[in-house]
């Protein structure tokens, strides 16, 4: 059947953004063709669903135009003449939305008729609209930039050359102001790039970083927390400072947390959880709790909707079961599999519940059901045939099938070598699980005490392995054997 980019576009409106477009199209301020508003009321009638067979652009095409014989490039036509309406009424709805942007449109054109009462008057309601706002962030930044821009151009230029200094000795406020939006953006920009460099195999190299931490650390943003808040994550995500600034950030963002705008707040959590993430894969166990901690508060606040995916990716729904199995949390984790399955993407879905199922029955020593749900995972992906490969070798370890441990270990390491795009840090966190594991498991079929030392201090030294909780329990478990 063929696509009609119309009816995809309308098919997306709810019922009562359908029926605030029918006012649209039958505003003569917006709309002044009669032909869009009858053929609004007839597929008024079709919606939601809109048939874009053959046999019924035909029947749409009668309504329309009566008796005039059927013209594919007139229906294209009007498609065409409704879609760029429907397209300018999505406009208008975000537009509702910014009332800043609304009343800077209007005070531009105010400017342009020289009308000064009004100008002053609509910038009066501007700052108002700014005022209301208690959380200085980008947005109000930006904003408040534009409105200082908008009266030093408007009044500046209706005085003399020689009278205009009361207005320009604000420019350097003005400044200030952009280079405070700026400086804020640009931070945000550095956390992502710096935060997924070891993801992507990247080395992110920027002239301009030093200039700018140097900016911000001599102008003390103390008073602007989301300046703060960012300049931390950077300096983590550099490894300039430790668990205190950690800790520090901790407390201003759990200070401002209602503040923070829905994209700051939802980048600045999963940036908070990716760091402890890393944290807890380098050893440092402490940081548990702190994984937990941010992960919650992103399924508390809804933010584990990928936009982009249309769901909730399968990468954040198997971390959460990692963080609520770290802390221990059996029961926690079994409700959030249960309750937030449905909200998983469609690419993995059914990989993904079979993992996590398997991962809270391997928590629950139950091996063999674990072991079972693991072969079950469809492998044609290459990170869950990885996932797969993983949980098999756990759990024949444990049911101390240890022909199979060295068997599928085997496997996984020609699959890691098979991909030559896996980033540097994962390729040796599993080459390093499958290094303690046969080490391990060797130990299990013939006890060497040297051996055992050697594996023993090499643990403490690790930097990237996989299920590093689960090895050092082995490795104590061995010990005691």
């Amino acid at each position: 059947m063929e696509r009609i980019k119309l009816f995809e576009i309308l098919k997306s409106f709810s019922i009562r953004e359908f029926k605030e477009f029918g006012k649209y199209i039958h505003s003569p301020f917006f709309n002044e063709s009669k032909r869009l508003e009858k053929f609004y009321n007839i597929l008024n009638s079709g919606f939601p669903e809109f048939d874009s067979s053959k046999e019924n652009k035909e029947h749409l095409f009668g309504l329309l135009f009566k008796k005039e014989k059927y013209s594919d490039k007139k229906f294209r036509d009007i498609c065409s003449q409704m879609g760029k309406h429907a397209e300018d009424f999505l406009a208008q709805l975000e537009l509702k939305k910014e009332p800043l942007e609304l009343n800077r449109f209007s005070l531009h054109q105010i400017s342009k008729r020289h009308l000064d009462k009004h100008f002053e008057s609509k910038c009066r309601e501007i700052e108002g609209l700014l005022e209301k706002i208690s959380f200085k962030d980008n947005y109000f930044f930006f904003h408040e930039y534009l409105l200082k821009k908008d009266i030093r151009q408007y009044y500046a230029c209706r005085k003399p050359l020689g009278k205009r200094y009361e207005y320009y000795k604000e420019f350097g406020n003005e400044v200030e102001i952009f280079i405070r939006h700026f400086v804020l953006r640009v931070l945000k920009y550095f956390v992502v790039l710096f935060r997924h460099e070891k993801e992507i195999s990247y080395k992110f190299v920027s002239p301009t970083i030093e200039s700018i931490m140097n900016y911000v650390k001599l102008k003390n943003y103390d008073d602007y927390p989301v300046v703060s808040i960012f300049f931390n994550l950077l300096l983590l995500f550099l490894k300039k400072e430790g668990a205190d600034l950690y800790f520090k950030t901790k407390e201003i963002i759990l200070i401002h947390y209602n503040y923070l705008e829905k994209s700051d707040l939802s980048l600045v959590l999963k940036e908070m959880a990716y760091y402890t993430l890393e944290k807890i894969e380098s050893g440092e166990t402490d940081f548990n709790k702190e994984y937990f901690i941010w992960i919650n508060k992103i399924i508390e606040r809804g933010l584990y909707i990928d936009e982009e995916e249309g769901g909730m990716s399968t990468h954040f729904f198997i971390n959460v079961v990692n963080a609520g199995l770290y802390m221990e949390e059996i029961e926690w984790t079994k409700k959030f599999i249960q309750k937030y399955s449905d909200f998983l993407t469609p690419l993995n879905k059914e990989n993904t519940i079979l993992l996590c199922y398997a991962k809270l029955n391997f928590e629950k020593c139950n091996f063999s059901e674990s072991k079972e749900l693991a072969e079950d995972i469809n492998a044609k992906d290459f990170y869950f045939h990885i996932f797969k490969k993983v949980m098999l070798i756990k759990a024949h370890f444990e049911l101390k099938n240890f022909d199979n441990v060295f068997v599928i270990s085997k496997t996984l390491s020609q699959i890691l070598d098979y991909d030559k795009a896996i980033p540097e840090n994962i390729l040796q966190k599993y080459k390093s699980f499958i290094s303690f594991t046969k080490k391990m498991t060797a130990l299990k079929i013939n006890y060497d005490e040297l051996g055992f030392k050697r594996l023993k201090n090499r643990m403490n030294t690790e930097i990237y392995i996989e299920s590093r909780d689960w090895i050092r329990k082995k490795l104590a478990e061995i010990s005691l054997d």
